[in-house]
């Protein structure tokens, strides 16, 4: 089952994001794709170590916690921190199954409920 929670994050936070991101150099998709999802990647993401993919991930992750509706929802235990894709010219991601197991980044740690998060400025 899919819920739709609205208005996660404000119109002027999602500005915020679209000028952040239109400023940088995206790198190649494949490098966080599984052996069988490499075949079928064809997108562009932030490199999930970057400052600014550790910035953007904590604000969403403090904003999902100011939702009751979603904890409510999914119970977490644990959340990952996002990941940043661009898709353009013709990019896209094919069939594929998702890898049972996704690395976090040395520099930051899954969130839990309860944890606080830097907010972006």
């Amino acid at each position: 089952m899919l819920i739709t929670i609205a208005n996660v994050l404000s119109e002027h936070e999602l500005q915020q994001y679209r000028q952040h991101l239109s400023n940088i150099e995206w790198q190649s998709g494949e490098q966080s794709a599984g052996k069988q999802a490499s075949k079928v990647k064809q997108n562009s993401q932030l490199d999930p170590e970057s400052k600014l993919a550790q910035q953007l991930g904590d604000h969403i992750l403090q904003a999902l916690s100011a939702t009751s509706k979603f904890f409510s929802a999914a119970l977490p235990r644990k959340i990952y921190p996002p990941m940043f894709n661009c898709y353009q010219q013709g990019g896209h991601y094919g069939w594929h199954v998702d890898n049972a197991v996704r690395v976090i980044p040395v520099h930051t740690s899954a969130f839990t409920y309860g944890s606080v998060c830097d907010v972006i400025s």
